[in-house]
């Protein structure tokens, strides 16, 4: 009887250990009666700093694109640019006989998105860094630093059914620039997308 009693509140006290947290580690303790386990309070303490860090994580506004240009495309300071697919097609009509390869990457572009400052903000830095937080299956291709300026690749790979994303986020002393690009193309193509840039 004695037992029984000692095993039921085992696993009551157990149950509400991972009512508080689902990764609740237990410690052995030993018992002349029954062989006891018990939450591990190193276990506990270390779930709850986890806890904390991922609420504060969601208390960070995420922004998108459009979001980023909707907040600072009216500023002092910054230019956005936005190309349709109609634009992508003229421009691939335009260069088809000087550079076929690039002709025919315009044509499977379907949207360029770009905001840029050359003034220093801090705040549109850690804004558009947001960006590749947000994404599941965003692939980081490059960072590149040179003379104090980053320069950062990322890379949604659609395959061949699906829209794929290229984003290029720069920023140091000389611009703070967040490019996005949506269409069919892969990753041999990274460096002329890199390269294209609305004027």
């Amino acid at each position: 009887m004695k037992k029984w009693i000692i095993t039921l509140l085992l696993i009551l006290g157990w149950s509400a250990a991972q009512a508080q947290s689902d990764t609740t580690g237990l410690v052995r303790v030993d018992s002349d009666e029954v062989e006891v386990w018990v939450p591990d309070k190193a276990a506990l303490t270390n779930t709850d700093a986890k806890q904390d860090a991922k609420a504060k994580k969601r208390g960070q506004k995420y922004y998108t694109f459009d979001e980023l240009i909707e907040k600072y495309g009216s500023r002092e300071g910054f230019r956005s640019v936005i190309f349709g697919r109609k634009m992508m097609q003229m421009m691939a009509d335009r260069v088809k006989h000087e550079d076929k390869e690039l002709s025919n990457l315009l044509k499977g572009i379907y949207t360029i998105k770009t905001i840029s400052t050359t003034q220093p903000n801090d705040e549109f830095v850690t804004d558009m860094k947001t960006w590749p937080e947000t994404r599941i299956h965003v692939s980081l291709i490059s960072q590149v630093e040179q003379n104090g300026q980053w320069t950062s690749c990322y890379l949604v790979d659609g395959g061949r059914w699906e829209l794929s994303t290229f984003v290029l986020l720069s920023y140091g002393g000389k611009e703070q620039t967040a490019l996005l690009i949506t269409g069919y193309f892969s990753v041999k193509d990274i460096s002329r997308l890199a390269s294209i840039r609305p004027k």
